[in-house]
């Protein structure tokens, strides 16, 4: 096994920044969008067998795994499929290695695939896509989501391609008949609750008033469920409360940011002096009537044949 990201002695594995885990990113905003995204396939998964591809650390899996009859998570990564058999094992998880361009599963063998934040990690997203149609049942749903590219932070390496919304529609749509699109915002979300609530973890109905609507183009992740069969079922609203929001801390974090771009600005504009002084003084050399003379001297001991 590798042990590239896999720490044996401490039965973890590291924080790479894409891949979410619980033990690193509880009570962030990142923790709060991908449990969020889980919650809401619940109507999906109930009694089925399913495919939860690209299964990373395996808290999804057995998110899904508390209702279904049975949950295969397949990932390309062995520390990953390591941690995930250590941590979020149950009777009905299998955990496999595997490429999702080449499920290892045989045809029509799932009810339902998952395929979270997944797409946009493959370049041969035509053939992903047509090994989940090959591994479901005809009547099978599939439900992908991916991150809105407009909103999408740049210079994320481990992304091949981001989509528009219009875009991954009109993909999902030449694979499947049906395709419904849900769609993931994050707002600041205020929210007045007893104290017990206030100090624990709890899930339950809570009244919402939305007052700051959104275009599609400015939610940050496009769900979509997709499959060749009438839809019997819908994902209802579902909000998560995450990551705390303090304007107090935001207000020095953003002064520090502020700070340290100023510092690094003025770096920017010292070096830039510093080459346009460069850059002078080159040019006043190359006027100097010494340095025509060495170039004139240069050109003559080539022609002789002195210099090559």
């Amino acid at each position: 096994m590798s042990s590239s990201h896999l720490k044996a002695e401490e039965n973890t594995i590291t924080d790479t920044g894409e891949r979410m885990v619980p033990a690193h990113h509880k009570g962030m905003l990142l923790y709060g969008e991908h449990i969020l995204r889980y919650e809401a396939m619940r109507p999906f998964v109930d009694g089925k067998r399913v495919l939860d591809i690209a299964s990373g650390s395996g808290y999804g899996t057995q998110m899904i795994a508390k209702t279904a009859e049975s949950v295969i998570g397949v990932d390309n990564n062995e520390d990953a499929i390591a941690y995930a058999k250590s941590h979020y094992q149950d009777d009905n998880i299998t955990y496999t290695l595997g490429s999702a361009t080449k499920i290892p599963l045989a045809d029509a063998s799932v009810d339902v695939v998952v395929s979270l934040e997944t797409i946009e990690h493959i370049d041969e997203y035509s053939t992903f896509l047509k090994e989940i149609k090959r591994v479901l049942v005809p009547d099978g749903v599939a439900i992908i989501s991916t991150p809105n590219d407009i909103e999408s932070p740049e210079g994320n390496h481990y992304h091949v391609h981001e989509f528009l919304y219009e875009e991954a529609y009109k993909v999902f749509n030449q694979y499947f008949s049906s395709v419904k699109p849900y769609f993931q915002g994050t707002w600041l979300y205020t929210a007045l609750v007893d104290e017990e609530k206030m100090k624990s973890e709890w899930r339950g109905e809570v009244d919402t008033i939305s007052l700051a609507p959104l275009k599609a183009d400015q939610t940050m992740y496009y769900l979509f469920v997709c499959t060749n069969s009438k839809p019997t079922k819908v994902i209802n609203s579902i909000g998560a409360i995450s990551q705390h929001y303090s304007i107090k801390r935001y207000l020095e974090t953003d002064s520090a940011m502020r700070k340290h771009m100023d510092d690094q600005k003025k770096v920017m504009d010292h070096l830039e002096a510093q080459l346009n002084k460069v850059s002078a003084q080159k040019r006043e050399l190359e006027g100097h009537p010494v340095w025509r003379l060495v170039g004139a001297a240069n050109k003559l001991s080539r022609a002789i044949g002195l210099k090559k």
